[in-house]
């Protein structure tokens, strides 16, 4: 099937690219990984693409569950995360 076929069955869907910069140059080379995030962050989707007289076409594809932290946020979502303010790390220390 093609790529571009494929993306967009699966953005319909509510997936989305986890790096659209990286899909695009993927989709230009062809032979890599592309990744797709579920709505609500609670999969990945990891599609293998490769070239075929010249047109990006998907080779396989895996999905996996991304498991949950303790707030409820996808461990995907850590990447986002920032440092606590020094403020907030000074009361924490042992008395």
């Amino acid at each position: 099937m093609g790529y571009r076929a494929f993306a967009q069955a699966v953005m319909e869907q509510g997936w989305q690219l986890v790096d659209p910069l990286a899909a695009d140059s993927c989709m230009a080379a062809g032979d890599c990984e592309i990744e797709f995030l579920a709505p609500g962050g609670s999969a990945r989707l990891r599609v293998q693409v490769g070239s075929q007289a010249g047109a990006a076409v998907v080779q396989s594809w895996r999905a996996r569950q991304v498991p949950l932290d303790r707030i409820g946020n996808t461990s995907a979502a850590a990447g986002d995360a920032r440092p606590a303010p020094a403020a907030v790390d000074a009361g924490n220390g042992s008395r």
